[in-house]
């Protein structure tokens, strides 16, 4: 099951996009598997994305990451429940709100990222349209401190817990994200 990237061309009504969900926890043996999930949206000049965790109290290690295979490593975005961000590699024009709260779920924590497209478009040396894929994957992850460590993936892989460690993915450690133009 493919990811969509819908086609937007203004800033996304994240209440309308798909969300692709974090519930594998290949190494978790106890019941601790916090609601992980993501959102992404490609406009004109900018790739939209918003990650959200459900967890009451979050450690300090506690972040989610969205990476991208660009076949000479990876393309990784960051962001820690104490509201830092990382984006591997680096890029200008970057905007980051994080965002806190509670709903019918439960209480979350989260960012909402707008990054140029040429972050992802550059390494692939190709500019996204709809009917592409590209392959990709989301972790939720903590080393431990507040809550009990764990690692959550979208698509089956070896586990990383920071983005420096993204290097030694492989291919078959993502999974495909389509665009769509809806």
């Amino acid at each position: 099951m493919a990811v969509y990237i819908n086609r937007v061309e203004q800033e996304p009504d994240y209440g309308a996009l798909p969300a692709a969900k974090i519930i594998d926890y290949p190494l978790e043996k106890r019941d601790y598997r916090p609601f992980a999930q993501a959102q992404l949206a490609l406009g004109p000049s900018a790739l939209f994305v918003r990650m959200i965790a459900f967890e009451t109290h979050p450690g300090p290690q506690s972040r989610m990451m969205l990476l991208f295979w660009l076949q000479k490593g990876c393309a990784c975005l960051s962001i820690g429940a104490d509201g830092q961000m990382q984006l591997l590699p680096e890029a200008k024009g970057v905007q980051q709100n994080r965002i806190a709260g509670e709903d019918l779920q439960g209480i979350f924590w989260g960012a909402e990222c707008t990054l140029p497209r040429i972050w992802l478009e550059g390494p692939l040396g190709r500019q996204l349209c709809p009917g592409d894929t590209v392959y990709g994957n989301i972790f939720k992850t903590d080393t431990g401190g507040g809550m009990p460590p764990h690692f959550g993936c979208l698509y089956p892989s070896r586990p990383v817990y920071r983005p420096e460690e993204s290097g030694a993915l492989m291919e078959k450690d993502f999974g495909p994200f389509s665009v769509v133009g809806y």
